[in-house]
């Protein structure tokens, strides 16, 4: 068929775009940023897969002349492309993406969760592809070890199985029908508790092999299903068997623990986060049908997701890192690893992803940094970024921040992103600055300039890392 995006751009778009194109359609699209540097570099590889880019102002459309077009949430009825085909089949983009993993017949991982879906795609696929089990890969995020000449990395080719994200932002995780489901955790992100619990516990269901879940959601897994367990807190208790990671400490590459009547494993990836990462990964794969002490060595050859705790350079004494963390959960994750760098203070920057995630974060935001900011600590807020189309524009970034400093926590308000330099270049005791924020593609290049200016870029390898030594 002839398909055509509206919206190319986004993280899950474009992954589907290379599927469908991978599948043999035929693909274009079109969006309404073309021209920053990290999406020229973007939409250049696509190209090279023959994937063609146009404005979202319905010359592609015309030009195209598609058979169905695939629209996200994120598309209002009034746009462009919209009203330059009203006679053309559209179909969302999670139907699309079901109706194309159940076209590929291959045996499917599915990964939900409110936090670490992206890592934890992304690693599960690296372990298959180092086992030689050539998986196909859709991911949230551009995996390091998929980017090539014409690969952005959140698609990775592949003939022998399919991992991807199943997201409950818009409900349709229930859509899939995987050999293998996988639910990490549950947080403060899209829907309440008991909405997402019902979301979760459908798509759980919906397993025709087995099921791996955190141990503190069993509840949620269905009967007569094999179960994986695994503990959320690493080194913590669980009622029943489950994998659990021991003795944490840090090698000269990264993470390492002893798995609990199991083998001695060595990642690429850095915090106590990694840890349970890396038990979900064992628990979908033994779930799948490969025993930890075969996947044991494939964890190593993970070397990361782009944005994620991505090591920029240095500003002064200040290293620079670059985050994607945009849920309370997983802000509050980053500020602990930054606290575990910088013990007397850390500087953390968070540009919020929309108005409204903002205003359904912003109570459970200022319960998680209460619980985490120390008073020496400095978070910024940038103000909200704004992608387009219909919104409110409520709350700002400057009603957030008057909110939370009133009770009593040290949050600021950055105007523009230019006021962090001279706040970098004043600072002598901070030694880290988190960049936090999601969607934003330009957060990339930014964090890349923070982190370089009148200085050479430091090694990755020189950074300091958290968890330094052993824990207990």
């Amino acid at each position: 068929m002839k398909i055509f995006l509206v919206g190319l751009g986004g993280i899950g778009m474009s992954a589907l775009a290379q599927l469908l194109r991978h599948q043999g359609h035929e693909v274009a699209g079109s969006d309404r940023d073309l021209s920053t540097p990290a999406q020229v570099e973007l939409f250049t590889k696509l190209a090279k897969q023959g994937i063609r880019a146009y404005p979202q102002d319905g010359s592609g459309i015309r030009d195209f002349a598609p058979e169905r077009l695939i629209y996200s949430t994120a598309i209002e009825n009034d746009n462009p492309d919209f009203a330059a085909a009203p006679e053309t089949p559209k179909i969302h983009r999670a139907a699309a993406l079901a109706e194309a993993i159940a076209a590929s017949g291959l045996p499917q991982i599915a990964v939900a969760g409110s936090c670490g879906k992206t890592s934890v795609t992304g690693w599960i696929g690296s372990c298959l592809s180092a086992l030689g089990k050539d998986p196909c890969v859709i991911n949230g995020g551009y995996g390091r070890d998929f980017i090539s000449d014409t690969l952005p990395g959140n698609f990775r080719p592949g003939s022998g199985c399919i991992v991807f994200e199943a997201d409950e932002s818009d409900g349709s995780l229930v859509t899939f029908s995987p050999e293998v489901a996988l639910l990490l955790n549950i947080g403060d992100d899209h829907y309440d508790e008991a909405k997402l619990k019902q979301l979760f516990s459908t798509f759980l269901g919906r397993a025709r092999r087995g099921v791996a879940v955190n141990a503190l959601l069993a509840e949620l897994t269905p009967a007569g299903v094999p179960v994986v367990r695994f503990v959320e807190e690493p080194e913590g208790a669980a009622a029943g068997e489950a994998l659990r990671a021991l003795e944490l400490k840090h090698g000269p590459s990264g993470l390492e623990f002893r798995l609990e009547n199991g083998p001695q494993i060595k990642t690429q990836q850095w915090g106590r986060h990694s840890a349970s990462n890396a038990l979900a990964v064992l628990a979908a794969l033994q779930a799948f049908g490969i025993a930890p002490e075969q996947a044991a060595g494939a964890l190593f050859a993970f070397t990361g997701v782009r944005r994620r705790f991505e090591a920029k350079g240095l500003r002064g004494q200040v290293r620079i890192y670059d985050d994607y963390a945009h849920n309370p959960q997983k802000i509050a994750a980053i500020v602990r690893t930054g606290q575990e760098i910088s013990p007397a203070k850390a500087i953390f920057v968070f540009q919020p992803h929309g108005f409204k995630p903002l205003r359904d974060m912003r109570e459970p935001l200022l319960r998680e940094l209460k619980a985490c900011l120390r008073p020496e600590d400095r978070f910024f807020f940038l103000p909200v970024f704004y992608a387009g189309g219909t919104t409110s524009f409520q709350p700002s970034a400057d009603e957030v921040v008057a909110e939370y400093a009133a009770a009593g926590l040290p949050v600021e308000l950055l105007k523009t992103r230019a006021d962090l330099e001279p706040v970098l270049d004043a600072e002598r005791a901070a030694k880290v600055c988190i960049v936090l924020g999601a969607r934003d593609p330009s957060l990339i290049d930014w964090t890349d300039a923070l982190g370089t200016v009148n200085l050479k870029p430091a090694a990755a390898q020189d950074f300091p890392r958290p968890f330094q030594g052993q824990k207990s």
